[in-house]
């Protein structure tokens, strides 16, 4: 790794020149339920660069010529708490190339830069109690004195967009003979929006949604507030909470203290359990080792299984009730197990009911949405 002389840096500082003037204040955005989106003010950053003259040229800043930063984490540690926000912490690594050879002392482009950010927090509440924790990744890119485009991200930043603002110029430190940078310095504000996965099973989460405090009515998934499993539809079950504890499944914070209607989460019994497997049990092989009306939902890695929530174990297969299956509007067949749409119990094979819904409601034995306004066979009674 060769770096030529100290006029680089200039070009290099040049990718994080101040982008926005005056503080942003710590605030979450809950009105939009997904996506959400979470502010933080100035987090001081420092770490280390090393150059990589690529074509061995011995040239100053000739195109593919790389600034590769392993880590950058806080220059204070712990973060101190911002308005809401607890817990903090907040890391990333970067590639920032050459993408047109320069000629010093002018330098006519700013090199283009890649990457990967770690952040988490947790959320408190008016008593000190902590909920809405968040722990994952997302990547961004950048050229020049502009906001870092947030792209993509993972985890608990599920979906993620935005920007990371750059309020200071780029410090890049000491200089050391081989032309790495030494307690390098930036300071960042972050803007990221995100779809809430609270299960972690990659797929964006409905919004929590109160109906009452003592609803009359059965509370599909995400409903509340429930008591017990008997207050919700069939296959959902109540999840029991405190304060603003994150809900599987389900996005937003709901109401304090409030609990809501959950699908059951996997549960792994084993790799050749003995027992027949009940619903969202695994390792199954094939529908015989579920029980009842149970398939065996095959998978090749951490899936999301329908009608459970969760992750379970990677390459583990679960029992699940059969997904319905829309034939068509007046289908001419005998409608089976879950299958629509059906008008009236003439429409399904003999021992099964024609289940009447709006929307997208659970249908009692089995999973997934089907087709809006649509009925389906389920068994009876």
């Amino acid at each position: 790794m060769k770096f030529q002389s100290k006029p680089f840096l200039l070009m290099l500082s040049s990718a994080f020149m101040p982008c926005v003037g005056g503080q942003l204040a710590p605030t979450f955005r809950s009105s939009i339920r997904a996506p959400v989106c979470a502010y933080l003010d100035t987090i001081a950053m420092e770490g280390n660069a090393e150059f990589v003259d690529t074509d061995g040229s011995g040239l100053l800043g000739t195109t593919g010529d790389m600034s590769i930063s392993e880590l950058f984490t806080p220059a204070v540690t712990p973060i101190p708490d911002q308005g809401i926000f607890t817990d903090i912490d907040f890391q990333y690594k970067s590639i920032c190339v050459v993408t047109k050879d320069q000629t010093p002392p002018s330098f006519t482009s700013a090199p283009t830069c890649f990457y990967e950010f770690e952040l988490q927090f947790c959320k408190v509440d008016s008593e000190g109690g902590k909920y809405g924790c968040r722990e994952g990744g997302f990547t961004a890119h950048g050229s020049g004195p502009e906001n870092l485009k947030i792209t993509g991200g993972r985890d608990g930043f599920f979906g993620a967009f935005g920007q990371i603002v750059t309020p200071t110029s780029f410090n890049p430190g000491t200089v050391s003979p081989n032309g790495d940078l030494i307690g390098s310095s930036i300071d960042m504000r972050v803007k990221v929006c995100y779809y809430e996965d609270n299960d972690g099973d990659g797929e964006i989460d409905p919004p929590l949604n109160t109906i009452a405090k003592d609803p009359t009515q059965t509370l599909q998934v995400c409903e509340g507030d429930c008591d017990n499993d008997t207050d919700c539809a069939d296959n959902l079950k109540c999840f029991q909470r405190n304060g603003f504890t994150d809900v599987p499944g389900c996005s937003g914070t709901g109401i304090e203290d409030y609990d809501y209607c959950v699908y059951p989460e996997l549960y792994s019994i084993g790799k050749n359990p003995t027992q027949t497997l009940q619903l969202c049990e695994g390792d199954c092989d094939d529908d015989n080792d579920c029980a009842g009306d149970l398939i065996c939902f095959q998978r090749y890695a951490l899936e999301a299984v329908p009608g459970c929530s969760g992750k379970g174990i990677k390459n583990y297969d679960y029992c699940v009730y059969p997904e319905l299956n829309t034939i068509g509007k007046d289908p001419t067949q005998a409608l089976q197990l879950c299958e629509g749409d059906c008008d009236n119990l003439g429409d399904c094979a003999p021992g099964l009911t024609c289940f009447k819904r709006d929307g997208t409601g659970n249908v009692p034995g089995c999973s997934g949405k089907g087709t809006k306004d649509t009925d389906y066979c389920v068994k009876v009674d």
